[in-house]
């Protein structure tokens, strides 16, 4: 079992180094290389009972081929899915489903949406995408800035619910600063594809006020566990840290409080 997980791993890290991902005209090929393998390993088994170097061999040679093929079948799917450029920072409407814990920021609110239906014609949509949507002036502010009577209003958009929205998309991009955070590999790792903001101007209509799906349900309580923690705490210091530490939203932790964090390595 060790040799064949080291052997996945391998695979998988093989692809990493690799300039590019393999074009899928090379998967019968790997396909091929996999049953030989396998093949080889049935037709020889009594002598690798006595061999017991090159049975390991053996396991590790699929696995690590199993490994490379997983893994750039995988990446060719999730790179597949993205917002083409010629859609980037147009007004597109679409149906779905907020997928997840709104976070209420000094700007508004931020939330992924999971996409169900692309009402704008020939317009293409990654499935899963971040939506922000602005409420007034204040995209500016941080959220040691803005009233913190904002912050304790509940959020307009509520988990699992299913929206008709104008959007406007950019796909994900960062710097290339040594050290620094890598944020498109970070969308990328959480299937992130584009993200943008709401048209509120273009209209907005609600369709369901819950749509039944696991990972919808999980949401919506958390979603009701943090305003819960609002009600009753308020606009305490630790309220921030609280409802962090309770549902996993930092949205509401106050600048100095992290600077903090950061300095005592407590982050």
């Amino acid at each position: 079992m060790i040799s064949i997980a080291l052997g996945f791993v391998f695979g998988a890290w093989l692809l990493q180094q690799q300039k590019g991902l393999p074009a899928f005209s090379w998967l019968p090929v790997i396909a091929i290389i996999i049953f030989l393998v396998i093949l080889l390993s049935v037709l020889l088994f009594k002598s690798f009972k006595r061999l017991p170097f090159f049975r390991l061999a053996g396991f590790f040679i699929v696995a690590a081929v199993f490994g490379f093929t997983y893994a750039a079948i995988f990446a060719t799917v999730r790179l597949s899915d993205e917002l083409p450029k010629a859609w980037e920072q147009k007004n597109i409407e679409v149906v779905g489903v907020v997928a997840s814990l709104p976070e209420v920021t000094a700007y508004g609110e931020r939330f992924y949406f999971n996409i169900e239906q692309i009402v704008t014609l020939e317009a293409s949509v990654p499935k899963h995408i971040v939506l922000s949507f602005y409420q007034g002036n204040t995209w500016h502010q941080s959220i040691d800035q803005v009233d913190p009577s904002r912050l304790l209003r509940p959020a307009k958009f509520k988990a699992g619910q299913r929206w008709q929205l104008t959007v406007r998309l950019k796909r994900p991009h960062t710097t290339y600063n040594p050290h620094g955070y890598d944020f498109e590999a970070w969308a990328l790792a959480n299937n992130i594809r584009a993200m943008g903001s709401i048209r509120s101007k273009s209209g907005m209509r609600k369709i369901s006020d819950f749509v039944w799906r696991p990972s919808y349900i999980i949401a919506y309580c958390r979603e009701k566990i943090g305003n819960r923690i609002t009600q009753v705490i308020g606009d305490k210091p630790y309220a921030g840290v609280i409802r962090a530490l309770v549902v996993g939203d930092d949205s509401q932790i106050s600048k100095r409080d992290w600077n903090v964090y950061l300095r005592t390595g407590t982050n």
